[in-house]
């Protein structure tokens, strides 16, 4: 899949950034300069590609004992 930045505008003067093709950080890093020249900060949504190889084998177990 190519990579792209996809942007969308809405009426209401919200606006939407969205990155395709991105894995890993590397998607927060494609928008950030783009984030910013739009000079407003909201929600961030993280796909599953985010976490596509951020932990790798890695197992946390949490075990309540009383």
């Amino acid at each position: 899949m190519a990579k792209e930045i996809e942007l969308t505008f809405f009426d209401d003067g919200n606006s939407q950034v969205e990155a395709h093709g991105y894995s890993g950080k590397g998607c927060k890093a494609a928008t950030e300069e783009i984030e910013k020249l739009l000079g407003k900060s909201g929600f961030m949504k993280k796909k599953k590609e985010y976490f596509k190889g951020l932990v790798k084998g890695a197992q946390t177990r949490l075990t309540a004992r009383g």
